[in-house]
């Protein structure tokens, strides 16, 4: 027990006050000082050696970063010319929305706000809608890219021009 001790405290293993080794050492000085009163005055000396290592104990890891915050939703809203809301919906993906014919979202839409979350929207002409005019089959509708659209940018309200005020088939929603 006496050699076992002195290499202990000559050669120490490596120090952690939660590792196996500073309790045995610790459970080594106790029964010496138990069974032999010599040991007692040295148990002090020990612990003081022992004093440095659990002061500088190693830190835990560091937290993980946080989850990123999830986007903002793309909320696209149309106004008639008082300004008066005619038409929101909260989208989630990437979408063509097409307007009921004849109905108040197309014949009011006079202004298009999009919001943070949307990459843009494109506003779709109701132009040369066939024989039985049906929104589907307008110019603007079929094509996002038709020439008359009107494209409206992230967090932006577009006062539509003439062409397309009261006049509007559908959205091309682009979410973020």
């Amino acid at each position: 027990v006496w050699i076992g001790g002195l290499r202990w405290l000559l050669w120490p293993p490596r120090w952690a006050p939660e590792s196996r080794y500073t309790l045995e050492l610790c459970m080594m000085i106790r029964f010496l000082s138990m069974n032999f009163r010599l040991f007692a005055l040295f148990a002090p000396l020990a612990f003081l050696v022992l004093l440095p290592v659990n002061a500088t104990a190693p830190s835990p890891p560091p937290l993980p970063p946080p989850p990123p915050p999830p986007p903002p939703p793309c909320v696209v809203m149309t106004y008639n010319e008082d300004r008066a809301l005619v038409f929101s919906k909260t989208y989630t993906y990437s979408q063509f929305d097409l307007f009921p014919d004849e109905g108040s979202f197309e014949n009011d839409s006079y202004y298009v706000y999009a919001s943070a979350g949307c990459a843009y929207v494109t506003v779709g002409d109701a132009d040369h809608c066939g024989f039985f005019p049906t929104n589907k089959d307008c110019s603007g509708c079929e094509s996002e890219s038709y020439g008359d659209n009107a494209r409206v940018s992230s967090g932006q309200t577009l006062h539509l021009p003439s062409d397309l005020q009261g006049d509007v088939c559908g959205l091309f929603v682009h979410v973020k």
